[in-house]
């Protein structure tokens, strides 16, 4: 299994080589199989339970056991830990050797975070307390993490003293993970920490200021410029050392001059995740964990900065996500299946919330059954049902931890993994012609302007409200466009009905190519390197769609007109067009217009096509808003001749096909609160069956498909 980041190359050469990535699936000696798992917190349950619970997760139909080793359930004095010699219910090798022998192998959570509703969220509470440990504010105080019932301090990921303390619990622990590791014992892949970003504290000037940080804070700046001379080109400074260097406390910027030095704050928050996730990485490798999947997770189902998959998967194999959603939610659901299939190596669900926690959410099993589904429909491969065995503070779990079964949720897991077992889908495919691309360079400068926290996040409060208004003297308030026109296309592109994926700037040009088609939205600056990659992206026969603006500054601010240079377009005036009812969108003989006013054109670069769209669509924040940016969207990629998928009669109705070279599975989802009748149009000579219920319809060929709200099904193509 290929191993990436700090050290891979020393790494590569002790890799197992009975375990591997292939695919959308772990290989263990020849056998290979989709990562479906459920969660058994083995120190929760009784011991002499043990091998019924096991049972109760194989009858399921699972092959896989994810299960946390809580640092602070085994150290039960300052550096004393028990293994099971004076507890039997904290033997984690018996536990794993059971799940050998049961047939099961296992994916191990290390931490050290873990949060698994555990008080101090499975740390130590003396290292809580350590100063020399503290993430410090902006305000030089300890920064608190406001978890549920005790808060506590949150620890720095960039203090040396806080690695020595973790390396005394891998110290311990280890020894046990390597006796288990695959293929000898059942241990096939290690998630290390939990929401690493902030755990939940992700705002701009949050943390992390401590001295520990700083040091990361210069390391990252050196490493990024050449000379500390790029640098004060950049900063517009006379800096003599990077170490003199302060990070910003607060948005004092008014012109876009004085940027470079926030947006640089902004990336080194990515970079702070990825180094913490290597030196963990590193202390595990070191003490022999090698050779088997990583992983980390982030609770969010739509991943935002500072978390950057590209960068996570860096360092370790999958960067997972949570899904804590319902049927409400369904866009959020879409949105984050959509991107993690796009920039992830296995798009992967490792918390997929069956039951609750008591103080989360209101979700209903039918709200949880609905999230899974459509996740998977949207593009996860993989998941773990979190928490498949019951626990403390913890509501609704398939499996109790005495081994009794809830009915309803044990029977959905087992028709779910016989389901997808049945036409092995994570071996099918989805043809996706288009990808609409995050800008991070405009994402941090967009967190950078919020104001929001995690308190106004609990108050449900949007961050656009508490977004800052400044100008920095561009055409465009950028960090209010930007989001604005972006969600625009999103939901375009979705009453188009012409499949698309979400993808982001941090993507390499091979992973680009994939597609026939890029939309990205386009502003003011635009780094000279992603300028260029959209360029060489165009130049090898792509489409690329860009505006209102095309970039002519780069990210330190400074002249860079790589687009305009290499297409040879000429941007319109800064007074665009607003598209609508009054300046209906045309596109004749290659030049785009909004009524009677020039907003445009398509421009031959090579072998490919660049569409500038000078315009401005109006605020579109849903399907039934976003006729004006589906009109725009299908006119600007008409010359790709792209088909769109499902029922064109009924918008409302989502329909999303799996299959190697024709569809074999169909998806069809209605996300409303009402009714929809849809056709499902398929060769006339064709048999469907219901994949769920195991019916087959009726007649061959196209079908009238009756869906209530918020009612999935999913249908087997049979040839």
């Amino acid at each position: 299994m290929e191993q990436n980041g700090i050290g891979a190359d020393d790494r590569s050469a002790v890799m197992q080589p009975a375990l591997k990535l292939e695919g959308y699936c772990v290989k263990v000696e020849g056998e290979q199989f989709p990562l479906y798992s459920g969660s058994a917190d083995y120190w929760r349950i009784p011991s002499k339970r043990w091998e019924t619970i096991l049972a109760r997760i194989a009858g399921l139909g699972f092959r896989i056991v994810s299960v946390a080793i809580p640092w602070n359930v085994h150290e039960v004095a300052s550096d004393l830990f028990d293994f099971g010699k004076t507890d039997k219910q904290r033997d984690i090798e018996a536990f794993l050797t059971l799940c050998r022998d049961k047939g099961l192998y296992a994916i191990v959570r290390l931490g050290p975070c873990l949060d698994a509703e555990l008080n101090h969220y499975g740390f130590p509470k003396r290292l809580l307390y350590d100063p020399e440990i503290h993430a410090v504010s902006s305000y030089g105080t300890r920064v608190i993490i406001p978890a549920i019932p005790n808060p506590f301090p949150m620890p720095s990921y960039a203090s040396e003293k806080f690695y020595d303390e973790v390396s005394k619990f891998f110290d311990a622990v280890c020894p046990i993970i390597t006796r288990q590791l695959a293929p000898g014992g059942p241990i096939i892949g290690v998630h290390i920490d939990n929401d690493l970003p902030r755990i939940f504290l992700n705002g701009p000037f949050s943390a992390d200021y401590s001295t520990h940080a700083l040091r990361w804070y210069h390391e990252y700046l050196n490493s990024k410029y050449p000379s500390i001379g790029g640098l004060n080109r950049a900063y517009r400074t006379r800096y003599s050392r990077f170490t003199e260097i302060e990070p910003p406390r607060a948005l004092a910027a008014t012109e876009h001059e004085a940027l470079p030095r926030y947006l640089d704050w902004m990336e080194f928050q990515e970079y702070y995740v990825g180094l913490a996730l290597s030196v963990l990485t590193s202390l595990l490798w070191s003490r022999g964990v090698r050779g088997v999947l990583t992983l980390h997770n982030t609770r969010s189902t739509y991943p935002s900065l500072p978390l950057s998959v590209g960068r996570t998967e860096k360092e370790l194999d999958i960067q997972g996500v949570g899904l804590y959603l319902g049927q409400s939610q369904y866009d959020r659901i879409r949105r984050g299946a959509l991107y993690l299939s796009a920039v992830s190596r296995l798009p992967y669900i490792s918390e997929s919330g069956i039951g609750i926690w008591p103080w989360g959410p209101g979700l209903k099993p039918e709200d949880q059954q609905f999230a899974m589904v459509v996740a998977l429909m949207y593009g996860f491969r993989g998941f773990n049902a979190h928490m498949l065995v019951g626990r403390d503070r913890w509501l609704g779990s398939p499996i109790s931890e005495m081994g009794e079964t809830d009915d309803a949720n044990s029977a959905f897991l087992k028709r779910l993994l016989e389901v997808l077992n049945t036409v092995e889908f994570h071996t099918l495919q989805r043809n996706v012609p288009i990808l609409l691309l995050r800008n991070f360079e405009y994402e941090r400068l967009h967190r950078m302007c919020t104001n929001s926290t995690w308190l106004t996040h609990m108050l449900g409060i949007p961050d656009d409200v508490l977004l800052s208004n400044r100008t920095f003297s561009y055409t465009e308030t950028i960090q209010k466009a930007y989001p604005a026109l972006w969600d625009a296309y999103y939901w375009g592109l979705t009453l188009s009905k012409i499949p698309f994926a979400i993808g982001d700037s941090n993507m390499d040009l091979p992973s680009l190519n994939r597609y026939q088609a890029l939309i990205i939205p386009s502003f003011d600056f635009m780094s000279d390197e992603l300028q260029s990659k959209i360029m060489d992206f165009v130049e090898r026969g792509g489409t690329a769609i860009l505006g209102p603006e095309l970039p002519y500054l780069g990210t330190d601010m400074r002249g860079c007109s790589v687009i305009i240079d290499r297409s040879g377009i000429k941007p319109t005036s800064t007074r665009r067009p607003l598209v609508g009812l009054h300046d209906p969108f045309t596109l004749v003989d290659n030049r785009i217009q909004a009524g009677n006013r020039p907003a445009g054109e398509v421009t031959q670069v090579s072998k490919g096509t660049i569409v500038y769209l000078g315009i401005t669509l109006p605020p579109t924040l849903n399907r039934d808003e976003a006729l004006e940016a589906e009109t725009v969207i299908t006119n600007s990629l008409k010359h790709l001749n792209l088909s769109a998928i499902g029922d064109a009669q009924n918008p409302s109705v989502d329909e999303i096909h799996w299959g190697v070279r024709a569809p074999t599975v169909i998806f069809q989802v209605n996300a409303t609160n009402q009714p929809q009748s849809v056709t499902l149009n398929v060769a006339k000579r064709l048999i469907i069956r219901d994949l769920w219920t195991g019916e087959q319809l009726p007649d061959k060929g196209p079908q009238e498909i009756e869906l209530q709200a918020h009612e999935l099904r999913i249908f087997e193509v049979v040839r």
